[in-house]
């Protein structure tokens, strides 16, 4: 970035943070910058355009660093995962003066900041459901939008106790602490049947991978585990998983007779017409399978 825009930009965020957008004026902010207004308008239309670039400036720093930390090949899913908590931590602690802006609730002042935050955090919060999949693995696909969701939220509060009483936090000792909970979380999750609250898809509509013939049967196969480890030993729980093995053999066929399918799928509805959990996932799965 060009030396006297990030001058500029510095000067803004102490500014801003230290008065208000409104009370600061350009002449304000050339004058603390070491500028003059002609340079300012050679970088920026308006004061405006500047605030966008003072939340795009700290945004883009956090991409980078999550970016960095996906390429590096020496570091577990753990280890990113804890990693990003830290980045987040110096995101939002770093800077006192950007700190106030938040509390003063500029980023709801400009409806476009308002939108690049709401992106950023969509953006950051996908990026941790990625790595909690490479970190727990497809058994816990459908949830990992939850979990991811569940970890930003338990560290803006900690986040919130930081900045509103002034609670002293290490943040490598937070990191491990709230990986641990998310372990814990992951694993009532698995242990126990419920149904996920949240799903990417229905944030990134656009966003969906391709759904291949393969990735339907691996899901097919982990919903088979579920069910196995849930439904007990009854006879319709035996029918059911013989017919799911069954489906899954005949999509895996080069031509696979859909009235086979659909005849297979309504019976193992119809037997598992006790248990909405089990229903839930198989009508989820055939859904996806016909779109395969």
């Amino acid at each position: 970035m060009n030396d006297k825009k990030l001058q500029i930009i510095r000067a803004a965020i102490k500014l801003f943070g230290a008065r208000d957008y409104h009370t600061t004026s350009v002449q304000d902010i050339v004058s603390l910058a070491g500028v003059s207004k002609g340079a300012f308008y050679l970088h920026f239309h308006s004061k405006e355009e500047l605030l966008i670039a003072v939340f795009t400036h700290y945004m883009d720093w956090l991409r980078s660093q999550l970016s960095k930390t996906q390429s590096d090949q020496a570091l577990t899913a753990r280890e990113k995962l804890i990693k990003a908590v830290e980045f987040n931590y110096q995101y939002i602690m770093g800077d006192q003066d950007f700190l106030s802006m938040h509390l003063k609730g500029f980023s709801f002042l400009n409806s476009s900041v308002k939108e690049l935050m709401i992106a950023n955090s969509m953006e950051s919060t996908r990026w941790m459901e990625q790595r909690i999949l490479e970190l727990y693995g497809p058994a816990i696909e459908e949830h990992s939008f939850d979990c991811a969701n569940l970890l930003n939220g338990m560290l803006r509060e900690y986040f919130f106790y930081f900045v509103i009483y002034g609670l002293p936090i290490e943040i490598r000792q937070l990191s491990e602490y709230l990986m641990n909970r998310l372990d814990d979380i992951v694993h009532g999750i698995m242990s126990r049947p419920t149904i996920p609250i949240l799903t990417s898809s229905f944030v990134f509509p656009d966003q969906n991978p391709v759904l291949t013939k393969e990735t339907w049967i691996e899901k097919a196969h982990s919903i088979r585990d579920w069910i196995e480890a849930h439904a007990g030993d009854s006879k319709a729980a035996e029918v059911m998983l013989q017919s799911l093995d069954a489906v899954i053999q005949e999509v895996n066929k080069e031509q696979p007779n859909d009235i086979i399918i659909k005849g297979m799928h309504s019976y193992m509805i119809s037997l598992a017409q006790c248990d909405p959990d089990i229903t839930a996932r198989l009508e989820a799965l055939f859904n996806e399978q016909g779109a395969v």
